[in-house]
C-alpha cells in the first residue's frame, strides 16, 4: 500500500508525524476492513479547509492531517502492510 510520511503541527503547537493512508488511495475492499462507513465519509466534508481524514497505520484509527501546517515534505513508499 501507499503509506505517506509527514509532520505537521497540531492546533496545540505540538509537532505531530504521521505515517497515513489517504482514503482517495484505498479500495473499497480496504475501507470497508478499516470500518470507514458512509457516515465517517461525509464527516470529513465537514472539516476544516486544509485538513484531510486519514487512516494513521501506527495508531490503527482515523485521523486528521492538517496539510496547512507541514514542516517538511510530505513522502510517500510502498509498503507491505496490512489494514
Amino acid at each position: 500500500m501507499l503509506v505517506r510520511v509527514g509532520e505537521f503541527v497540531k492546533k496545540d503547537g505540538q509537532p505531530r508525524l504521521m505515517r497515513f493512508l489517504k482514503i482517495s488511495d484505498m479500495s473499497e475492499d480496504q475501507k470497508n476492513k478499516i470500518g470507514l462507513t458512509p457516515d465517517k465519509e461525509t464527516k470529513k466534508k465537514k472539516l476544516a479547509e486544509g485538513s484531510e481524514m486519514v487512516y494513521d497505520v501506527d495508531a490503527k484509527d482515523f485521523r486528521i492531517f492538517n496539510w496547512t501546517s507541514v514542516t517538511n515534505e510530505v513522502t510517500q513508499q510502498e509498503l507491505d502492510i496490512e489494514v
